[in-house]
């Protein structure tokens, strides 16, 4: 009887760990929303739209990163303009921040002001329409329950729309590593080259509390 009631109490177990999960309730916990995610990615008509009030329309991928710490980010890249997002989690897997974004494709993690927690660096899609495209990066930080936009700049800008000439540009974001004193520094250097004039820039910016300031001697 005892087995039996152990049997039973697994099943109802199961039974309302699916039926939360058919909800449309927000869902805090990391392993709900990867298995929800898990979902969407396969498709189907039972498809979640959305997850803890980010939109998944338009999704194309996710990807769990750990900046540190015990942090966890699920990082949600939808098409621009539909939804994603990025969602932070604490240690024992609760949702701490959420945050929408561009679609994103690409992210990296560097640790630019030596708290043991990786800033998360982004390339986002912020415009793609008939003769333009335009991206940009951003290096966000998660802190105190919130997810934050430290910095922003053009990644790149291709705008070409008859009669109008074809004006385009590429840039370029790089984590770097200067020594002043016994003081190592981690800077971003930022390159913009624009093909159309044949001529490049570089800056080089400095994590600074909460706050980017830009230095005068790039790396």
């Amino acid at each position: 009887m005892t087995v039996r009631n152990g049997l039973l109490l697994i099943a109802l177990a199961g039974a309302t760990t699916q039926a939360t999960l058919g909800r449309t309730q927000p869902i805090s916990d990391l392993d709900a929303v990867r298995q929800l995610l898990e979902a969407r990615a396969a498709g189907g008509v039972q498809a979640p739209s959305e997850v803890v009030g980010v939109s998944l329309a338009g999704y194309n991928f996710h990807r769990l990163v750990e900046p540190g710490q015990g942090l966890r980010v699920v990082v949600i890249s939808c098409t621009q303009g539909e939804g994603g997002g990025l969602l932070a989690f604490d240690r024992g897997g609760k949702l701490i921040a959420k945050r929408e974004t561009g679609e994103i494709i690409s992210i990296q993690l560097v640790d630019l002001d030596h708290d043991g927690v990786d800033e998360l660096i982004t390339e986002e899609v912020v415009n793609c329409s008939t003769g333009n495209f335009n991206t940009l990066f951003g290096v966000y930080r998660v802190s105190g329950g919130t997810i934050k936009q430290l910095w922003t700049k053009e990644a790149a800008w291709d705008d070409h729309v008859p009669p109008s000439p074809h004006e385009r540009r590429q840039c370029f974001l790089r984590a770097a590593v200067t020594a002043r004193g016994c003081v190592v520094l981690p800077q971003l250097v930022y390159v913009v080259l624009d093909p159309s004039s044949c001529s490049w820039g570089k800056e080089t910016w400095q994590l600074n509390g909460d706050s980017f300031q830009q230095t005068k001697n790039a790396p």
